[in-house]
Parts: structure tokens; C-alpha cells; sequence
């Protein structure tokens, strides 16, 4: 998320909006830091001042986690419309996808790739969107297996079939590709285990 241009007054007032998102999941104060990735050292009693006028730090690993905040926050008023607190229910209950964890333990435990993975597992269109820039440049072997999207990221192969992982070794993975037909076209596998017909997009393999 880039804040270049943005006035303070609209950082204090997303500031606000983040903090109140955090504090509806029922997020605890240290618990809130660290999904934040906020400063080493951010005292718990710091966070009164995101209540009030000052804003967030303009850095960017904290927006980028703002960023998908945003994005799961709004899956979930996508996915329970009407009732709010199913959204707070869900964020907090243990899910089989995150190793019977709660999503919300999967963000504090897992940092960044936690909340990618939570957003993908809500978010269908940003699941896609990740597969589609991911294919940009991928290897065809473990060893060399590195995906160039938006941010550089290393992806792990499946050796048993021509299954792509995408995401970090030893974390969740955000999608699966499963190519087919010289591996110039795949079908991709999103976290929600729903399977993205007509997906053509080229690899040029390494």
C-alpha cells in the first residue's frame, strides 16, 4: 500500500479504521503488534495513541499488513453480509485449513504469510491474482524454484505429480497450479479448494 500524497488526517482516519478492525476480532494489545509488525519494543500502552491522532507508521511491512487487513476484513462483510459477528465468530474459531488453528492465530503465529493465507482462503479474486502474477518466472526444480511476482518468493514443487505450491517453504501454501499439457496451462487450485477453470496462464521455465 502506498501512502506517497496521502494526507495525515486520512492516515489518522485508517489508522482508526485498523485498530477498530483488530479490536471487533477481539485481538489482544501484544497480539495486535505483532500482527502489525509494528516497531521491537512497542509497548502495549503505545497502542492508545493509533486511537487517537497519530497515525501508523508510514513503513512498509506495517502497510502491507494493513493492506491484507483491509482485504480480510472486507471478504468477511462479503461472505456474512448480515450478521458481523459471524465474521468475528469465524476469525477466532479453529479451521482444519490452518492446522486447526483459528485464522487469527495463523496471522499472529505466521506473520505475513499467515494473513496472505487467510485473505486467500476468503478472497477468490485476490487468490487468483496472486496464481496469475506468480507464473511470471518459475523453475522447473527445487532447487531453483523461485517465483518473481509482485514480491520476490520462493515456491516448493511437488515432485509426485506436476503440482506448483505457491508460497514459502514451510508455510501454507497461498494456491496450487496443476499443469497440464507440456506445463504451458494449468488448472490452479485455490485455498478454498475450488478448482479455477480456463486458467492459461504461460510459464516461460527456466
Amino acid at each position: 500500500m502506498e501512502m506517497q500524497n496521502v494526507t495525515e488526517q486520512k492516515r489518522i482516519a485508517l489508522t482508526h479504521v485498523i485498530i477498530d478492525i483488530l479490536d471487533n476480532w477481539k485481538v489482544k494489545a501484544a497480539d495486535q503488534i505483532k500482527i502489525l509488525d509494528l516497531p521491537k519494543g512497542t509497548k502495549h500502552r503505545a497502542l492508545r495513541r493509533y486511537h487517537e491522532n497519530t497515525p501508523l507508521p508510514d513503513d512498509s511491512n506495517v502497510m502491507g499488513r494493513v493492506e491484507h487487513l483491509l482485504g480480510i476484513a472486507d471478504a468477511l462483510r462479503t461472505t456474512y453480509p448480515r450478521n458481523y459477528e459471524m465474521g468475528v465468530y469465524w476469525i477466532n474459531r479453529p479451521h482444519r485449513h490452518f492446522e486447526n488453528r483459528s485464522p487469527l492465530e495463523a496471522m499472529i503465529e505466521d506473520g505475513l504469510d499467515g494473513l496472505m493465507s487467510v485473505r486467500v482462503h476468503l478472497d477468490c479474486a485476490y487468490a487468483w491474482s496472486l496464481t496469475d502474477k506468480s507464473c511470471a518466472r518459475i523453475a522447473r526444480t527445487k532447487e531453483q524454484a523461485i517465483i518473481l511476482g509482485g514480491a520476490e518468493r520462493e515456491s516448493r514443487w511437488e515432485e509426485r505429480k506436476d503440482i506448483l505450491v505457491l508460497g514459502a517453504p514451510g508455510a501454507l501454501p497461498l494456491a496450487l497450479i496443476i499443469l497440464t499439457e507440456g506445463a504451458t496451462r494449468g488448472v490452479a487450485l485455490g485455498f478454498n479448494n475450488t478448482y479455477r477453470r480456463g486458467y492459461q496462464g504461460r510459464c516461460p521455465w527456466l
